[in-house]
């Protein structure tokens, strides 16, 4: 059975994700399978582009991530139900470390732009745990993430080419998985303005000079003027 490869990018000026199924060249064996461990990679799978998406779009770096990141999975879901064979995992991955800690940290305390595009992040990975198995979002260096072409200016003719970049993806994925140049190690970090951060502390005194300290949790944008006015 074939696994689904989501990689999404972001740039300053446009956003883009790439799609790929990866197949096994032994069909006698699926992804998932125990294999003979082998101690330096070499080709045993076959990738081919499924879908691509980019966007043109000005935010800050962060927010074009992040939509890479969701249009990705707003793609995958669009597709998969197409698939005329059974997808036995999907994993998406990502070049943004701030993006993959904000997707699975706690939403309540992020701002509203990234709290519901990480919620709808999350709701596409359990509609996916339905039909398949969603492995972790994992960490791939910019010069590895394909998606990377659609949003800066070096993409060449040749790379779209059949057996092209483009085409049939990053070389790592003819390699069984262990050799992929993917990480979950790394240190979690969430963009300083995506997060609801500020708590101020006051006294409120009334006419019966009752002193209270008055904590008052707010988004990063409501000045200490404002927050005397509540």
């Amino acid at each position: 059975l074939p696994k689904a490869v989501i990689f999404s990018d972001g740039a300053k000026e446009a956003y883009s994700c790439m799609i790929y199924l990866v197949y096994r060249l032994d069909t006698s064996t699926s992804l998932g399978d125990s294999v003979e461990v082998e101690d330096e990679p070499k080709k045993v799978f076959e990738a081919r582009l499924v879908a691509a998406k980019a966007r043109v779009g000005t935010a800050t770096i962060p927010r074009q991530e992040l939509n890479g990141f969701l249009i990705g999975a707003r793609l995958f879901t669009a597709i998969r139900r197409g698939f005329t064979e059974k997808i036995e995992s999907v994993q998406h991955l990502s070049d943004a470390k701030c993006i993959i800690s904000a997707i699975e940290c706690d939403s309540r305390i992020l701002a509203p732009y990234f709290n519901a595009r990480t919620s709808e992040i999350n709701a596409h990975h359990a509609d996916w745990s339905n039909d398949m198995k969603v492995l972790p979002t994992a960490y791939v260096n910019t010069e590895d993430n394909v998606a990377d072409l659609a949003t800066k200016q070096a993409c060449r003719v040749c790379d779209m080419r059949l057996d092209g970049l483009v085409q049939s993806g990053p070389v790592f994925l003819q390699w069984e998985p262990q050799f992929w140049p993917v990480t979950r190690d790394f240190v979690a970090e969430l963009p300083a303005k995506e997060k609801l951060v500020k708590v101020y502390t006051m006294n409120a005194r009334g006419t019966d000079c009752f002193s209270a300290k008055v904590l008052i949790c707010m988004k990063y944008t409501i000045s200490m003027e404002k927050a005397t006015r509540i």
